[in-house]
């Protein structure tokens, strides 16, 4: 009898030991949606990030790595930086967002950003068919003062293969660094093939896109083309990030409006994916690459 006690309760001493296994909400599992050649996944437990994006079998963000673990993905934040300097909230990239939808949509509410700038993150996306993503950005304000911001997308790709985007005739600048571009026209090209450029983030009054070619793959981000004076202060409506670490920002930002409290501000942009045909020359200032782009809507 007393062994019996003894391996009972070294039973149960043995169960209250052994860790629980806690699964999270549902509404904060990963979920992964597919259309054509393109699969996504949502991470919704960390900040709603895109956290893979499959284009014909290769996955084309950036993950998450030992050598960066907090810049990966693709996410949304809050422009300018100034009004909450490093790092970003917790808010835009870390804490859980609610996930629901069904089909080819999903939407994501994030929580209020109690700590710099007072807005909450909400993300829709929706797979439209022929490897498009439409993306639809809202912050709202719940409470508190009324003051401007923009949205800013940031999407990190591995460095590799050609940046192209067109802009007005407003000089580039850089906000810290500097690496090699190419200008032809109103035309800017970084070439990314053949070298390790060094750390910068370059800026540009674009047109409404900015496109990387990887491989034979080509990759469009369109976004509502913003005046000089809608740009939020020291930002710019294109911007290319490139890290020491092993990526690539593809940056783009809405208009800079004032929040009043219990009102939003919207920012959509939509993404492409396309084959490039056999007899279009991946180079920089290639006339059928530019041609090509003109024949798929995009603005020069």
């Amino acid at each position: 009898m007393r062994f019996q006690l003894y391996m009972s309760g070294l039973a149960l001493a043995l169960c209250a030991c052994e860790p629980k296994l806690v699964s999270p909400p549902p509404e904060q599992v990963s979920h992964q949606l597919a259309d054509g050649q393109l699969v996504l996944t949502v991470s919704p437990a960390h900040g709603g990030r895109l956290s893979s994006m499959v284009y014909r079998d290769q996955e084309r963000l950036s993950l998450k790595s030992e050598r960066d673990p907090a810049n990966w993905g693709s996410t949304l934040w809050i422009s300018p930086q100034t009004s909450w300097g490093w790092p970003p909230p917790d808010s835009f990239d870390n804490l859980p967002y609610t996930l629901t939808g069904s089909g080819n949509s999903r939407s994501l509410q994030g929580p209020v950003d109690e700590q710099k700038t007072g807005l909450r993150i909400d993300k829709t996306f929706r797979l439209l068919g022929g490897d498009r993503i439409a993306w639809q950005y809202q912050l709202t304000r719940p409470a508190g003062a009324a003051a401007p911001a923009a949205a800013w997308e940031v999407t990190r790709v591995p460095i590799r293969g050609l940046v192209l985007f067109a802009h007005e005739a407003d000089p580039l600048w850089f906000t810290f660094g500097s690496f090699p571009y190419t200008t032809f026209g109103d035309v800017t090209w970084v070439d990314l093939r053949h070298s390790e450029l060094s750390e910068g983030k370059l800026n540009a009054n674009g047109r409404g896109w900015i496109a990387w070619v990887d491989g034979r793959d080509l990759f469009i981000k369109r976004y509502k083309d913003l005046r000089t004076d809608q740009q939020a202060p020291t930002e710019a409506e294109t911007q290319l990030y490139i890290s020491p670490r092993g990526y690539m920002e593809l940056e783009a930002q809405g208009a800079y409006q004032t929040i009043a409290p219990g009102q939003s501000i919207s920012f959509d942009t939509e993404w492409q994916w396309l084959r490039l045909p056999e007899d279009v020359v991946v180079d920089v200032d290639s006339p059928s690459l530019l041609t090509y782009l003109q024949s798929v809507g995009l603005p020069l």
